[in-house]
């Protein structure tokens, strides 16, 4: 059996996205017909990628913040007097 982890930010925005889907599919009419499958599909996939970008969802991979400066190579300083 394959275990999938999914992050509690990644699993609210799926959330957040259906509810979106929900509610755009229960609110629009077009003709007698209640409900706009192809509406309510793009609502959601446009709500996962506008909180994807702003919760700055990734693979999951932290990212160091403390990176220390490379270091640098001195060049080697003559000590020999000049004539």
């Amino acid at each position: 059996m394959i275990t999938l982890q999914i992050s509690a930010v990644n699993g609210l925005i799926v959330a957040l996205s259906l509810v979106v889907g929900v509610l755009v599919y229960r609110r629009t009419v077009s003709g007698q017909v209640k409900g706009d499958l192809a509406l309510a599909a793009g609502a959601v996939a446009a709500c996962v990628l506008v909180l994807g970008f702003l919760f700055g969802v990734g693979d999951g991979a932290v990212i160091p913040t403390d990176v220390p400066p490379p270091a640098v190579a001195e060049s080697p300083t003559s000590s020999a007097p000049s004539p």
